[in-house]
């Protein structure tokens, strides 16, 4: 069996290290790619926590006494798109002592163990 010159094969060497230059460049690029992930994971959190927050400030708006106020700002808890649970609450700054029709400074913040994802202040109208 004789090899005719025109073979224009790969060597079985040229393989191994196209293999490994593939390699290097799969474990440089990794890094990025985890950090990425991680990032990703982050905003999804806070986009969650964002949205609980936009939604007790709107109950907190709709809420015209000062009781209904106050039972709209409890702490809620709930879990983002990880499962990771995370807590929203709520204060009244400036209502103790206030004559009615008097506006209310609230705020409100999500959580996630001791970090704090987002935070919001706003104004509520309060009659009585």
């Amino acid at each position: 069996m004789t090899r005719s010159q025109d073979d224009g094969g790969f060597s079985l060497v040229e393989v191994v290290v196209a293999v490994v230059l593939l390699g290097l460049v799969a474990i440089a690029i990794l890094p990025a790619l985890v950090m990425g992930l991680q990032a990703t994971a982050t905003q999804s959190s806070v986009a969650t926590s964002t949205r609980e927050v936009s939604q007790m400030i709107d109950s907190a708006r709709q809420q015209t006494t000062c009781a209904g106020l106050a039972q709209a700002l409890q702490a809620q808890t709930f879990s983002d798109g990880r499962g990771r649970s995370l807590t929203v609450t709520g204060t009244i700054d400036n209502l103790t002592g206030a004559t009615c029709p008097t506006l209310a400074h609230v705020s409100v913040t999500a959580t996630s163990g001791t970090s704090t994802l987002t935070s919001s202040t706003a104004l509520v109208y309060v009659t009585g």
